[in-house]
């Protein structure tokens, strides 16, 4: 499913560049200025479940905005339905750990992260208003080979300790 993803959307988003319209680039635009503002405000409030799920919200409506602009339907829904497939998985993978708290986030939970997706976006827009198809499917490409490296490794992490409680299960006195 992550491969067939990594494929739909990167060419999504070189679509985008080539097919989008100006009512494209104000939603996408839009988008970009309402994770802004979550981006910057977690870093001085990174326990405010509303703005993660503010910036969560935004980052969805940042890639809603390439599917439309792509002007290929076809795609649009075999992606939709793919991140609905998807959904339960990503409800399933432990959030990686945003640090000295412990607490566990979504989107990785720290600043650097935050910003990182943020600039990700960017590069996405600008390769597009720009009517750059290759630059717009590279970066694309590159946002989501990131996303699915981290839940592979959280997956694993989660494997891994799963299976040394089943190890050490035998040895624990009830």
């Amino acid at each position: 499913m992550c491969e067939l993803r990594l494929v739909m959307e990167s060419f999504a988003a070189e679509l985008a560049a080539l097919n989008r319209g100006p009512e494209d680039l104000v939603d996408m635009d839009d988008a970009m200025r309402q994770m802004q503002r979550p981006v910057a405000e977690l870093d001085q409030n990174p326990e405010s479940e509303q703005l993660v799920q503010e910036l969560a919200r935004e980052d969805i409506q940042f890639h809603l905005a390439i599917l439309n602009a792509s002007g290929n339907s076809l795609l649009r829904g075999k992606v939709l339905r793919f991140h609905l497939f998807n959904k339960p998985v990503n409800i399933n993978l432990p959030r990686m750990s945003s640090g000295a708290q412990g607490r566990d986030l979504p989107l990785g939970g720290d600043s650097e992260r935050r910003h990182y997706v943020f600039k990700c976006h960017r590069k996405i827009f600008d390769a597009v208003i720009a009517r750059q198809p290759e630059m717009a499917r590279t970066a694309m490409h590159e946002h989501l080979k990131e996303i699915i490296n981290r839940n592979m490794v959280s997956m694993a992490r989660r494997e891994r300790s799963q299976t040394k409680l089943q190890c050490y299960a035998p040895l624990v006195r009830r």
